[in-house]
């Protein structure tokens, strides 16, 4: 397959039994390839098959000599000419038949550049994105699988929600909007961190008396501070070590849950409820009514 010059040039061969020699360039691949991928030119021959040295130039610079000459060319559009030397210089001297020449088109590949680093509690999302060169739509693949098909904009984003760390590339770029299509792998990358969620896990159960107190905690991990509401709306803040303690005095009987835990020492601050809970029992005081007023004399005595 190929595309053949429409202009043609001719050399009267003095030594090759007076023939003349009709000679045309073809492209052997196509005149339109992405970047680095060899185009392979050749000189044919329309009347008869002689021994010329076939020398080429691209954009009028020596480019070699030989036939069919492969030639990998810079992105752009680039003029590609042969010429054709006759060695038989014994009868005429060597003549050369200059060919028409060949516009080869060479596609830019695109690109594709990963950010979007940062961190994200467990459970959470992060934007990542590739910035993108070449001319769209594009086809995105990432390295866990993903494809964005028909991206018409640069950046390519995407919303990840990865259950551990992971680091985001894009394995493939492709712009749709080339003939051929071009294809490249992205550069750069995307770390998503993610952060562990706290806990407390509340303890503490115990009776008092109506009146009396007792001490709860709540067994803290992450990364402190920490600030922890508990079921009774009361918010401890800025926990510096664990166990989180606290003092009730409940009138009744009460459960204590952990209602909401928050680590403020990462970036996110990263939030959970707790988990366990206390119950403090309160026991009624015990009472005593007196009664059994009576008069008696002196010396005498009465039940009471």
């Amino acid at each position: 397959a190929g595309v053949r010059n429409a202009t043609t040039g001719t050399l009267n061969r003095q030594c090759y039994k007076c023939l003349p020699v009709t000679c045309d360039l073809l492209t052997v691949d196509t005149e339109r390839v992405c970047d680095g991928t060899p185009q392979e030119f050749t000189i044919f021959y329309t009347d008869g098959e002689p021994d010329f040295t076939v020398s080429w130039k691209v954009d009028g610079s020596p480019a070699g000599t030989g036939n069919p000459r492969s030639l990998t060319l810079s992105p752009g559009t680039h003029l590609v000419e042969a010429s054709l030397t006759d060695s038989c210089g014994a009868v005429s001297g060597p003549q050369t038949c200059s060919v028409a020449a060949i516009s080869a088109i060479v596609e830019a590949l695109p690109t594709a550049t990963v950010s979007g680093t940062g961190n994200i509690c467990y459970g959470g999302s992060k934007t990542i994105q590739a910035a993108l060169t070449g001319t769209g739509p594009w086809n995105v693949t990432w390295s866990d699988s993903v494809t964005q098909s028909g991206v018409t904009v640069s950046p390519a984003t995407r919303s990840v929600s990865p259950a551990s760390t992971t680091i985001y590339t894009v394995t493939s770029v492709t712009d749709t909007g080339t003939n051929p299509n071009c294809s490249n792998t992205g550069t750069g990358s995307a770390t998503v961190t993610v952060i562990p969620l706290p806990t407390a896990t509340v303890s503490g159960t115990a009776n008092i008396c109506y009146g009396g107190s007792t001490t709860i905690q709540a067994v803290l991990t992450g990364t402190g501070p920490w600030n922890v509401t508990w079921s009774d709306a009361v918010t401890q803040t800025g926990v510096a070590a664990s166990p989180a303690t606290r003092s009730v005095s409940p009138a009744s009987t009460t459960t204590y849950t952990v209602t909401s835990v928050t680590a403020t020492g990462t970036t996110p601050a990263c939030s959970n409820t707790g988990t366990g809970s206390a119950t403090v029992t309160v026991i009624p005081l015990p009472t005593a009514t007196v009664s059994g007023s009576a008069t008696i004399c002196y010396g005498g005595f009465t039940t009471i």
